[in-house]
Parts: C-alpha cells; structure tokens; sequence
C-alpha cells in the first residue's frame, strides 16, 4: 500500500501582508534591545523551550561568538519547561525571551529579524517556523533533524547543519554574519522554494487530489 505526504502549509498572505506602522507599533512593545546601539543584527528563534529543540547547544554557540559580533542579539520566541533554565543560561547575553506570541503577530517578528535558526536536536517532523521565515525572506539554519531539511539544498535554500553540535551552529552563523551575499542568495532561493512547496494552496490542492 502507498503511503502518500503531505507537507503542511503557510498561508503567505497572513506572513506578506505587513502594514510598516503596524511593524514599527509591535517592535516598539515587544523587541526591547539589551544593546544600545541603533542597529543590531538579529537572530530568531521560534520554538518550544525543550532541550530537544537544541536551544542549549545554540546557547553555547552564541556565547562563543557574541564578543566577536557586539552588534548582535538574539529574540527567541516560545515557552516551555526547559524555560527557567535557558534564561539562567543567557542571563549575561544579549538574549531576549519574548514568550509565547499570538500567531497572528508572527509575520512581525519574523520581519524584525535578520536571521532565523531551528537548531532541533532530536527528530523535528517538519518544522513550519522555518518555512514561515522562508517566506519572509530570512535565510534559515535547520538541522539535519529537521523534516524541512529534506526538501532544502544545502547553501541554496538553507544551511543544513549537524544536529547536536556547538561548533557547527557556530561555523554556520559565522558564515551568515560574515558573507551578505551568501545571504541575500539563501533568502531569495529559500522564499522561492517555500512558494513552490510550501503553500497553503499546494496543500489543499494535494488533499482534493488525494481524499
């Protein structure tokens, strides 16, 4: 018997359509920088805070790397058990913890950062954030755990990354903060394949044709 997949759906409409007074109003409320810069580059987290989601070894990275980049934070939004001990962690850091966000205000965090990360340390079915920030135009680092690496290439739509490593998080980041074009080439590439794979309409298209 066949078994047929099918991946879920962003609805781009909800993630595309960002009113700049709106955007502004929500960074104003939410994104409180620990830095007193003007600019900083900024790193995005959405994920349940389970040390499954690998939010320890992304710690460990950024602490390695934060004296290096003094122009960088990190946002991370999402709640958990594990939540109490993340914070301790990063209570020195220039991490902020936003909590649980409505889902309807994702398209403004995801357009507040600059690059995202799932850094999942044991099997991620799928991983919808990502596709999220895909659609956003962000360029993304999922493991190799993550179910949407299987439909990634490797520094064209993503970086693909060893799952439970520090140092691959690092080299991974590094390259990101250090190489725009890598960038803006991982950004576009990876918002043209969540069009093309991830869309809602694909979705419901794939289930009439199927059920």
């Amino acid at each position: 018997e066949q078994i047929t997949f099918i991946l879920n759906g962003v609805d781009f409409t909800a993630l595309e359509s960002v009113n700049l007074r709106e955007l502004k109003k929500w960074q104003q409320k939410n994104l409180i920088s620990q830095l007193k810069l003007k600019k900083t580059r900024k790193i995005g987290l959405i994920t349940r805070l389970y040390h499954d989601k690998g939010v320890d070894y992304f710690m460990g990275a950024f602490r390695e790397i934060v004296h290096k980049y003094l122009d960088l934070e990190v946002f991370i939004v999402g709640e958990g058990p594990s939540e109490k001990e993340f914070k301790y962690f990063a209570k020195d850091l220039p991490v902020t913890f936003l909590g649980k966000i409505p889902h309807q205000e994702i398209k403004y965090f995801l357009n507040s950062i600059d690059y995202f990360i799932l850094p999942s340390s044991s099997h991620d079915p799928f991983g919808l954030a990502p596709a999220e920030a895909m659609v956003c135009e962000k360029p993304v680092i999922v493991t190799d755990l993550c179910g949407i690496s299987d439909f990634m290439q490797n520094e064209k739509d993503g970086l693909i990354i060893p799952a439970s490593s520090t140092q691959s998080i690092i080299n991974a980041l590094e390259r990101l903060l250090n190489d725009s074009e890598l960038v803006e080439k991982i950004a576009k590439s990876g918002h043209n394949l969540a069009i093309e794979k991830f869309s809602l309409e694909r979705m419901v298209e794939e289930y009439e044709q199927f059920f």
